[in-house]
């Protein structure tokens, strides 16, 4: 919808020029009513749903405004300016530059339809902030204790106790990054309380009172270690990067459960306490892995593309050490093509094939033509983005919605007593 809006507005603006450079006359008046035209269009678009309303059309609605007033002035005052050819050129080139940059965030973020959760119930959030009094903020240099934001997803009509899910985000990510899955799992019947971890994500403006955004150490020793074979160096920072993820874990499933037993809370009260799924994309797949193992109380895993740092023990003569202890729980491990094709290349030590020799309690689904990206809702919010960031060649709406229900089948076979699915290897 952006680019069609950007080529309409640089049609009008083209056209006028055409026409003043012709009849050597501005026309003002006939490009004033245009531009309280092109204004009234967009907001009847936007009243009628057509658009979309939201950020992505906050700037070029502001400009229209103003060049609706600015039109209705000159209606008013009745007064033409004198022509120039030049002054008619580079006013159209610089109306031209500014309809590109305000149009941007339309194009960069397209309007999309949500995917329908399959759900009878309908889906509410709260947001939540939580304290860890036994830890201090490594990233600040501030004395102060360490705050997880923390959204919550759950039934709003729905009586009795519901399992309780808990996603971690991957690098750069943030609770947002997989919606459309906590939707689908809360409308039937699922609490999801989805982690913001701090400096490990994108942003967040809830934990500490500001914005908060990821850490430049991240973003620099992540490209650094983009393209290269794994080194020492690697090893133990991923291992650290996944020690913050595993306690931040730790920390908000002990703060939901305490929550939920002591009953203060009516939202957080609905959890049933013995029903307890983790799963992340990438690094938070990797961190929801790791929770499996040193948790008694986890019922269910699902690692979203991403490599089960946990389970390498150490780096040896340029070679990873992986665990071979079965696996506790059962656990979903969902592959990107592009990263298992990858994995294929490091079989004998890439920890999730290894584990799959080791334990019978995983399986391993492929899907078929999707990237890193195309696993969470960025795919669709941002097409052009995801696609930088990387995205296969697969229907992102369809890849997300096919995976979305075998997220759902998969917890409801382990945290709802359902019947074990036949899942495919590939999808």
């Amino acid at each position: 919808m952006g680019i069609i809006i950007l080529l309409v507005l640089t049609a009008a603006e083209i056209f006028f020029m055409v026409w003043n450079l012709k009849t050597k006359r501005n026309h003002a008046a006939e490009k004033s009513v245009a531009d309280i035209a092109e204004a009234v269009i967009f907001a009847v678009l936007s009243f009628t749903g057509i658009l979309m309303w939201g950020f992505r059309y906050y700037t070029i609605a502001a400009f229209l405004t103003v060049f609706a007033i600015s039109g209705m002035i000159t209606l008013i005052r009745r007064k033409e300016k004198k022509y120039k050819k030049c002054s008619t050129i580079s006013k159209t080139v610089w109306k031209i530059v500014i309809f590109c940059l305000a149009v941007f965030p339309a194009v960069l973020f397209p309007q999309y339809k949500l995917i329908e959760p399959t759900g009878e119930s309908n889906v509410a959030e709260k947001t939540y902030v939580f304290t860890d009094t036994s830890r201090k903020e490594e990233f600040s240099d501030q004395d102060i204790n360490r705050n997880i934001t923390v959204e919550v997803y759950y039934p709003e009509d729905l009586a009795g106790k519901c399992p309780l899910v808990v996603f971690s985000h991957g690098a750069f990510g943030f609770y947002g990054s997989n919606e459309s899955t906590f939707t689908e799992l809360a409308s039937n019947g699922y609490i999801v309380a989805s982690i913001n971890h701090p400096y490990h994500a994108l942003f967040d403006t809830e934990a500490y009172g500001r914005l908060v955004t990821f850490d430049q150490e991240i973003v620099q020793k992540s490209r650094e270690f983009e393209n290269q074979d794994m080194s020492d160096e690697e090893f133990k920072l991923s291992h650290r990067w996944l020690k913050l993820r595993v306690d931040d874990m730790n920390f908000v499933i002990d703060t939901l459960k305490n929550e939920a037993s002591e009953g203060t809370d009516d939202i957080l009260s609905m959890i049933d306490t013995t029903k307890t799924g983790v799963f992340g994309h990438s690094l938070g797949g990797a961190a929801s892995a790791q929770i499996g193992r040193e948790r008694a109380d986890i019922d269910a895993v699902i690692v979203v593309d991403g490599t089960i740092i946990g389970d390498e023990l150490e780096y040896k003569d340029n070679k990873i050490i992986c665990s071979t202890q079965p696996y506790p729980v059962y656990i979903l491990d969902i592959f990107g093509e592009n990263h298992y094709n990858e994995a294929q290349q490091y079989a004998d030590m890439y920890p999730n094939l290894v584990l799959s020799e080791y334990s019978d309690k995983v399986r391993n689904i492929v899907f078929r033509g999707a990237g890193h990206l195309n696993m969470t809702d960025l795919s669709m919010f941002s097409p052009m983005l995801a696609k930088f960031l990387g995205t296969g060649d697969v229907n992102s709406r369809e890849c997300l919605t096919s995976m979305n229900g075998v997220i759902r089948e998969f917890f409801d076979w382990r945290l709802k007593d359902a019947a074990e699915p036949d899942f495919k290897e590939e999808y």
